[in-house]
């Protein structure tokens, strides 16, 4: 078994980065008119591991991604290193193993939060609520509290505190360029009556401030 294998085992699991990676790989391939098989030979691996790697299933190594660039023809250093620095920061993320993972009423969201949580630009508009990226705790509580999606008070409170933990991404060292349209009906609209509507407002004013 070769040294790529080993280093997947455990790690088994598509990710985000990953496949987006990958995807860049296999157009890398199908434009220079080779094989998966023929790819797998370069890299000493079998035609299944190319398969995995292009569809995001195991982390890479630095030295088969040089190898595959080079054997497809990839000359633009600047390529080969942006290549490299999304591996390497693929195989960190997978080593953190998200904390959305483990928070079970996380749902089909978790594939969304991933995303969100490398992601260098978001642009959103909505139509009737808060981004969830600029709700209060409060709001965020209001709307829990009215959804059928959670019935128990504990699973409310991790759905608040899971939403305040993104929102950590507008903050952190690497902030995240976000960028928000809101129609009027979500500022308009009673979420938890006006308390709790007087404190989302001024907390989207705030951040407006700071942005």
């Amino acid at each position: 078994m070769n040294q790529g294998m080993r280093e997947g085992q455990g790690n088994r699991v598509s990710t985000v980065l990953g496949r987006r990676l990958g995807g860049e790989l296999n157009r890398l391939r199908t434009a220079a008119g080779k094989t998966q098989l023929q790819a797998a030979r370069e890299i000493s691996a079998t035609a299944t591991k190319i398969v995995k790697m292009e569809s995001g299933w195991v982390p890479m190594r630095d030295p088969d991604i040089r190898v595959l660039c080079e054997f497809y023809g990839v000359t633009d250093s600047q390529a080969v290193s942006g290549l490299l620095d999304l591996a390497r920061l693929d195989r960190e993320r997978r080593k953190a193993k998200g904390w959305w993972r483990h928070i079970p009423t996380m749902g089909n969201l978790a594939e969304y939060v991933a995303m969100e949580d490398v992601a260098v630009r978001i642009r959103t508009w909505q139509l009737a609520l808060i981004p969830g990226l600029l709700q209060t705790a409060d709001y965020i509580r209001a709307l829990g509290v009215s959804s059928d999606s959670w019935t128990h008070p504990d699973e409310i409170e991790v759905l608040v505190t899971s939403r305040i933990k993104r929102q950590s991404r507008l903050w952190d060292d690497k902030p995240l360029e976000f960028h928000a349209v809101l129609w009027e009906a979500a500022l308009r609209q009673q979420i938890g009556g006006p308390d709790v509507m007087s404190g989302q407002l001024n907390h989207l004013l705030e951040m407006a401030k700071s942005s």
